[in-house]
């Protein structure tokens, strides 16, 4: 089903929400798109689908976890990018926990790395 950026149908006062007309497939995402349905039909507001930054992890081992642009993403729509690697065999957390397997890759906003420094893994 097509929606809008306000998660209404092609009648104004339709509205949708969760797996019948988003890409996301999350119970999370759902709820999201549910409480951006209340706000928009029942008080008149104007919250955007888009705003949304949905986290979504797949348990296989390693994990695998994802947030915010993918690199493909990014290029798309002529993000320049950053990126940072840092491999879990050089965490200290995860070494002392035996869970070296795998990395933490960050994206930035090319020329804003200086913000991640809080952030780093290590």
């Amino acid at each position: 089903m097509k929606v809008n950026d306000h998660l209404q149908t092609t009648n104004a006062r339709i509205y949708a929400a969760g797996d019948i007309c988003m890409k996301w497939k999350f119970t999370h995402a759902a709820d999201a798109a549910a409480r951006i349905v209340i706000q928009n039909a029942l008080f008149l507001g104007r919250k955007k689908l888009s705003a949304l930054t949905v986290p979504w992890c797949t348990y296989t081992d390693p994990e695998i976890a994802h947030v915010g642009l993918s690199e493909r993403e990014a290029r798309e729509r002529g993000v320049a990018l950053d990126s940072f690697i840092k491999r879990m065999s050089e965490v200290d957390r995860a070494i002392a926990d035996g869970e070296t397997e795998g990395f933490v890759k960050v994206h930035a906003r090319k020329g804003s790395a200086h913000s991640l420094r809080a952030c780093s893994a290590s």
